[in-house]
Formats: C-alpha cells, structure tokens, sequence
C-alpha cells in the first residue's frame, strides 16, 4: 500500500496533522514526519544511519509527536538542501537518500529502505523539492484503501498538498520556460510533445537516474518509461532536466557557502 503524504507551507499544521492522524486511530509507526530547522545531528557526506538512542536526539524531539517512545528521531545537515528533522525510520531513511543524491553518494539501501515504506521511486524527487524549500511533510502508511481516503480526506482538510498536486505545481513553475526554450531551440510545437517531453525531464530528477547519461541508462529509462524514451522528445527532456538538476544544486550549495 503506498503511503499518503501531506506537504505542508507551515511546520504548526504538519503537527496538528499529526495529532488529527492518532485521533484517527493511525499507530505511531506508521506516522513519518520531516520538519526543516534541527541541526544537532550533522549529516554532511556519509550516509551512515544514526540510532536516537545514541545519539540522543531522541530526547531533544521527544515532544514533537506528543509521544514518540520507539520511533526512530533524528536530524541532519543535507548538502545544497538545509537542516532538517526526521521522525520515524522512513522519514530517516528518505532523508538520507536526499542527502546522498544531493551529495552524489550512493543512495542504494537507504533509498530502497524509503521505497519499503510505501514512496514511490517516482515521487522522490517531489520530496526533495518540498524538502528544498523547507516544507514539513508528514508520510502515513496506510493499512488498507478504506484508511488510505481517510488519511487523504484528513489531509486535505488540515491545508496540506497532495504529492500529485506538487508534482503539478512543480512543472507549472518550469513550463513557461520550458515552452520558449524548446519552440526556440528546435523550432517545433511544444504542445505536441510535452507529455514525453515532461516524463523526460522529470526521469533526469529520479534517484536512479540523476546525474547520469541518457545513453548510460537508456535500459533502464525503457524498463520504467517504456518504448517512449527512445524517443527525441523524452531524451530532449531528459537533457534539459539533467541541466536544471545541475543548475538547482550548484545554486544552494554556493547559497550554504556564502551563508
């Protein structure tokens, strides 16, 4: 089942999420939270997993789910993305495959640790722009479809966007541009090919690829993507996602330097 998420502007309504999501009756295992702002853990290159009783930190975020006895809590510091918190393994293990991919470590197991929580490989690279802009996020497993609209509909209802919804509002952004630089370049109709081209620049950001030529991963691309990434439209995509990706973390990193 794959789980629901709510992404919130405000870290006070990710946590009276929380609350609406035990009232539901939601065990606090199945509740992920990531909330920017907590620095006490650093996480610069490694992708080590730190334990909150170890480290602590488990104690100084104690409160924030008004009960958070055997969930895993902790911070980090991700290259080009910020400090943030993250309560629950998944939570921890999301942001752990941010932070590798941010950082160009290998994201394998801590990545395929966050997919066994219920995300979607596809949906990663919405996280990590919510995570970029210092959104809260709070991730529910659900246990079957009936709890799944529930947890959608309490979402909804406490001001949070959908992963579907950011991924709109994502390319909503970046289209206008889109659109001009490709009319322009190639001298063609956008319109006509914005769906592959869309999948295309948005493959460039997926964890599995980013970071990597089109013809390196071409099997692959075709594995998930199907005979439409052969084609000219999804590899212009591809290459112009693969630029913006570079673009957008070369940009906060120098931004976390100059701070």
């Amino acid at each position: 089942m794959n789980a629901v998420t709510g992404i919130f502007d405000r870290v006070e309504d990710a946590k009276q999420a929380v609350e609406t999501l035990r009232e539901l009756g939601v065990r606090e295992d199945r509740i992920n939270v990531i909330m920017p702002g907590t620095t006490q853990l650093k996480f610069e290159e490694s992708v080590e997993t730190e334990d909150a009783e170890r480290s602590g930190v488990g104690t100084a975020l104690g409160g924030v789910l008004g009960g958070t006895a055997g969930l895993l809590a902790a911070s980090f510091l991700v290259p080009g993305v910020g400090p943030f918190a993250a309560i629950g393994v998944g939570a921890a293990q999301l942001i752990l495959a941010i932070g590798a991919a941010a950082g160009g470590a290998a994201v394998g197991h801590a990545l395929e640790n966050a997919a066994a929580t219920g995300i979607p490989h596809d949906d990663l690279f919405i996280y990590e722009d919510a995570v970029r802009q210092g959104r809260a996020l709070v991730i529910a497993t659900p246990s079957d479809a009936a709890e799944a609209d529930r947890l959608r509909e309490a979402f909804n209802l406490s001001g949070a966007e959908s992963v579907d919804e950011a991924r709109k509002s994502f390319w909503t952004g970046l289209r206008g541009a889109e659109k001009v630089h490709y009319e322009t370049a190639h001298r063609g109709s956008f319109e006509a090919v914005e769906k592959a081209y869309r999948r295309g620049f948005e493959a460039a950001h997926a964890f599995g690829f980013r970071g990597r030529s089109y013809d390196e991963v071409l099997p692959k691309l075709v594995e998930r993507y199907g005979e439409e990434a052969r084609g000219d439209a999804f590899l212009k995509g591809f290459t112009r996602g693969r630029e913006y990706l570079a673009g957008a973390l070369a940009g906060q990193i120098e931004e976390k330097d100059r701070a």
